[in-house]
């Protein structure tokens, strides 16, 4: 090292070079690297959905998910599943081992297990679509249009706002950086083919006549090509497509014997081209609308596609709607958030460029100050410049790692740099002084560095899906820590042992800080005579704050702060239909519209979604509202809470009705979720209403509330197989006939350029199977005979589940209780339970097994991933410094300063008006582990070497070379700190992340400094007393 650092040392130019060639190297790669929210993951789940028309939830359990369950149990490797039935649609999630090491092997085995079942009904008309959850799939923008003259479409407006959002959909996804446009509220056309049952009758007719005539009549072939007198290509196109409602009219369906007349399809149907029945209802900012998903490609840069996409919008408003009584609304930007984390990150990259610069110049001379205020954009730029290579991207977790490590990655320029100006002060030469100066601090701060790195390195293998994410903050941490210790080793003394030539004019020292010295000097000598009882204050200290912490501070996986958005949830106290709940839905939507630009960026109301996310009924009304960043509004998310929330309460057509906040930090409002999951359906309620009952006697728990489905009626329709046999009829066309006076069945299909044209026959007027009509229904048998359907079927009512949701193949339930006491947590509540009410209802109910749901899963498992970081750390440190010191014992008196770093954290809380440590807190706890020893370790090398050279210290050495060290620790404290200020309290702009994490450091930082002055010496003094009465041979002191 030391000839690597001669050569540097004797080649300015090349250090120079290096420097230019770092910053454009990192100006390059800002420019090329990817910009967006999130790191490109793959969680390693894969989301299994199949379409089952008209099939009630059991069905769809029975014939759907249940098969496909039953193959995939078979693949080796699942962590886990959950599955919902509901109707027509089967939903299964599967979650891999996280453990496992070759997973997409594993997700090719579940693929191959789901396309291996082949018994599927016949009504499932795709196969199940499987879709490998990836960051890279999550939308970045939302694009909706709205015609502001009508609040609902008629079909008029509505065809016509369609076809203007096909074509502004096509352009979209004419953008390069597009994947995928996902369209929500868009509703397809389809032919209606309303067959009147007494006509059919009349004319012995059957359902399945019409729907094969319909389908054999519906041609399009290509029937090849040929060549004409010019010997050109022509081709040639059979077409026999049923394309106008006027050629579907005169369609025959069956001639007379005597030819002499024939049945058209106007004479038994009526025939009308209208929209599919839909689920859901969208409306955006009160007006029903269209919106497009936007999600951009796995390589392309987010800030670039989002800009594309804005210009796109603009252009196309010029264009095509102009003076029409549209508008374009963009919500949910997703870089928005991430422009804003840029901005703080440049704003303290400048912020703390120029106090390194100022404050150095201030303790040491104008030089020392520029050169070491140059490593922060170098370190940062080589860092920038490997990320780019190694395909990492600028997101919310790189650009925290960023932040992080820009309060650290000056540390080793200044004690190298202030070792150098020190040397220089005794007489060295320059280039001699650059040479001792870095030489004699090399060690420590080498090991500073890595103790540093090590920390973050738990970080990798945090568990679960939030570890993937902690994965990015380390590396970046470890690229701008590496980057910093090769520019303070290497660049920066080659710098400053050849100054530029307007660094040459002599300066008069700078003797201010000796004062502090003294004074500091004065106070050590004093404590150092009461060293035992200072040690002991300190303990006590210590231990105090952490009975005080232990009961009145709590762990929660993100602190409850302001709110990036409000949910509201209805629902109504009577059956209604979609139109009608989306004219109730303008009440709550008149109370929010006067906020639109005034606080609230927009607000999505969508008919027939519960609060659980998933499609509910039409009496359910769901609205997202989405709020201006926090600085450009005044009022809290609490604030509107609680103008909006006694208002929507007066609306008696609602029975529950509900505002809560959502966004980063929040799931809805603090709650505790559990899973009970047993086929036993009786079991399973019970347990649910048992713990249902604990719960609401509880004072800590506000609303208790369940997703368990009520039960609906249901028609079976049993077939009569003997008599289907004798009467020789198929049970497929009984099938389809019944389905025709329901759900419909689809006759044919006409492909277009952009849909998909459907021919839907069913039966005209009430469908009301309580009035015999499937009994007066007709099927027609292998001989050509018509059989009434009495024949054939046994109807019996009966009530099944409305939705069926089932954890690894059990069916199961989730239950919800708010948290009412501000004191306690979901891990605090669950914990309590677990000693309570849980082994109870596991003895009443044996089949019953509760497990955690997914929030109070994953804060364990972080509260878990916490503790074996600090430990993993904690041992890594522990040998590097063993190594370093060769010495088992004297890492010990280093650590001893960490845990005062966390008491700053801990008297942080309340002072900022909170009583919980979240996950970015603890991160930050983590991040203090590495970042205050690195202040020992310079203070007991120093230590070390003196007493190594004399075999003997005194209290007067101790406090000199404490003394020596007093501006080195200072500099490197007071440019982390400050450097910190700014993030911490939002000085350059607010980010819940990067706020959580800085003012946890800041905090840390200032308390563990000022104990690491006063209790390593305290501790360093008292221990060598000791030894050294006890063995006053200097040769045995020597191998302590």
């Amino acid at each position: 090292m030391e000839a690597i650092l001669k050569y540097f040392i004797s080649r300015p130019i090349l250090a120079h070079v290096l420097s230019f060639l770092c910053l454009a190297c990192g100006f390059l790669s800002l420019d090329k690297i990817q910009k967006t929210a999130n790191p490109d993951l793959d969680f390693d789940i894969l989301q299994v959905s199949t379409y089952f028309p008209g099939a009630s939830p059991e069905d769809v359990e029975l014939f759907v998910t249940s098969p496909l369950e039953k193959e995939i149990k078979k693949v080796s490797g699942i962590e886990s599943f959950t599955s919902e039935s509901s109707e027509s649609f089967s939903e299964i999630t599967i979650e891999i081992n996280p453990n496992e090491l070759d997973k997409d092997q594993i997700k090719n085995e579940i693929r191959e297990s789901i396309d291996s079942v082949s018994d599927l009904p016949n009504a499932v008309e795709d196969r199940p679509r499987i879709r490998d959850i990836k960051t890279s799939e999550f939308s970045m923008l939302f694009v909706a249009l709205i015609h502001k003259n009508r609040h609902l479409h008629d079909r008029l407006s509505r065809l016509e706002t369609q076809a203007l959002f096909r074509e502004l959909e096509s352009q979209i996804l004419n953008i390069s950086e597009v994947s995928k446009a996902t369209m929500l509220g868009y509703i397809e056309e389809e032919m209606r083919i309303e067959l009147d049952l007494k006509k059919l009758n009349a004319l012995d007719l059957s359902v399945t006549d019409v729907i094969e005539k319909l389908s054999s009549h519906n041609v399009r072939l290509a029937a090849g090509a040929m060549k004409n007198t010019k010997n050109m290509k022509e081709y040639v196109v059979i077409q026999g497509e049923l394309l106008s409602v006027e050629s579907l009219k005169n369609l025959r369906i069956r001639s007379t014997f005597d030819s002499s007349g024939y049945i058209l399809l106007r004479d038994v149907a009526h025939i009308q081209k209208g929209f599919q029945e839909v689920d859901t209802k969208l409306k955006v900012n009160g007006y029903e609308g269209l919106a497009l998903k936007i999600s951009k490609n796995a390589s392309s840069d987010a800030l670039k596609m989002i800009t594309n996409v804005k210009n796109t919008v603009k252009n196309f408003e010029k264009n095509f709607i102009g003076e029409k009584p549209y508008e374009i609304i963009l919500y949910r930007d997703k870089s928005i958030k991430t422009l804003n984390k840029m901005n703080i990150i440049l704003f303290n990259y400048v912020f703390g460029v120029l106090f390194i610069v100022i404050v150095i110049f201030i303790f040491l001379d104008f030089q020392t100050a520029i050169w070491t205020g140059l490593g922060l954009p170098i370190a940062i730029s080589i860092a920038l410049f490997v990320s780019y290579g190694l395909g990492y991207s600028l997101n919310k977790m790189t650009l925290t790692g960023i932040l992080i490590a820009m309060g650290l990655l000056v540390d080793d320029a200044i004690v190298i740099s202030e070792n150098i100006h020190r040397s220089k002060k005794q007489g060295l030469s320059l280039a001699k002084a650059s040479f001792i100066g870095t030489l004699t601090v090399l060690k420590p701060v080498i090991s500073s560095t890595l103790t540093t790195i090590i920390v973050f390195l738990p970080l990798f293998i945090w568990p679960g899906i939030i570890g993937k994410f902690m994965g990015h903050i380390a590396s970046m941490v470890v690229f701008v820590l590496i980057a910093s210790l090769f520019e303070a080793t290497l660049m920066l003394p080659s710098h400053l042992a050849h100054p530029l030539p307007f660094f040459l004019i002599k300066k008069k020292d700078k003797t201010w800080f000796k004062t502090i010295e003294s004074l500091y000097r004065y106070f050590l000598l004093y404590i150092l005579k009461f060293k035992k009882v200072v040690v002991l204050l300190f303990f006590v200290i210590f231990f105090i704050t952490l009975f005080i912490a232990k009961k009145h501070i709590s762990f929660v996986l993100f602190p409850r702060k302001d709110a990036s958005e409000i949910m509201f949830y209805g629902k109504a106290s009577f059956e209604i239909t979609q139109e009608k709940m989306a004219a109730l839905s303008q009440k709550i939507e008149s109370l929010i519209s006067p906020y639109l630009d005034k606080g609230v960026n927009s607000y999505v109301t969508t008919i027939a979604q519960n609060r659980w996310g998933k499609i509910g009924d039409s009496r359910d009304l769901f609205i997202s509202i989405e709020l201006l960043s926090r600085k450009e509004r005044s009022l809290s998310a609490d604030d509107y809470i609680s103008f909006w929330q006694p208002e929507v309460e007066k609306i008696s057509e609602l029975k529950v009705s509900r505002f809560y906040k959502s966004g980063w930090g929040y799931d809805g409002e603090p709650s505790l979720q559990l899973y009970l999951s047993s086929n036993n359906d009786k079991e399973r309620l019970g347990a649910l209403n048992a713990l249902k009952e604990d719960l609401k006697e509880r004072v800590d728990v506000g609303r208790v509330e369940s997703d368990e489905s009520p039960k609906v009626t249901s028609w079976k329709v049993a077939i009569r197989h003997d008599e289907a046999v004798r009467l020789k009829v198929s049970p497929e066309d009984i099938a389809l006939v019944i389905r025709s006076m329901f759900e419909g069945v689809i006759a044919t299909r006409v492909m277009n350029v952009n849909d998909e044209l459907k021919y839907r026959v069913t039966l005209s007027g009430e469908k009301n199977i309580e009035k015999d009509q499937i009994k007066d229904m007709r099927v027609r048998n292998r001989d050509g005979q018509l059989v009434s359907m009495q024949h054939l079927v046994t109807i019996e009512k009966t009530s099944v589940l409305e939705k069926i949701d089932r954890l690894n193949g059990r069916r199961t339930v989730q239950l919800e209780a708010t948290i009412a006491d501000s004191k306690k947590t979901e891990l605090t509540l669950f914990r309590e339970l677990e000693r309570s009410i849980l082994p109870k209802i596991k003895q009443n109910y044996p089949s019953v097994l509760i497990e955690e749901g997914d929030d109070l899963k994953t804060a364990i498992e972080m509260k878990k991933g916490i503790y074996q970081a600090v430990l993993i750390a904690v041992m890594l440190i522990y040998m590097v410094l063993v190594l370093f010191f060769n010495s088992f014992w004297k890492p010990w008196i280093i650590f001893l300063s960490v845990p005062f770093g966390v008491l700053g954290i801990i008297w942080m809380l309340p002072l900022h008006g909170s009583t919980q440590i979240g996950m970015f807190t603890s991160i930050a706890a983590i991040a203090l582990l590495g970042v205050l020893v690195n202040d020992s370790i310079v203070l007991i090398d120093k230590l070390d070497q003196f007493f190594m050279q004399h075999l003997s210290i005194s209290v007067d050495d101790i406090v000199s070379i404490c003394v020596s060290r007093l501006k080195a620790i200072v500099l490197t404290s007071l440019t982390t700190c400050v450097g910190l200020l700014p993030t911490a309290y939002g000085w350059g702009g607010y980010d819940p992340i990067l706020s959580e994490i800085t003012l946890a450091m800041f905090w840390g930082m200032v308390v563990g400094t000022s104990v690491t002055l006063v209790l390593i010496p305290c501790i360093y003094s008292w221990i060598y007393e000791r030894y050294t009465k006890k063995a006053p041979d200097k040769k045995i002191l020597k191998n302590i």
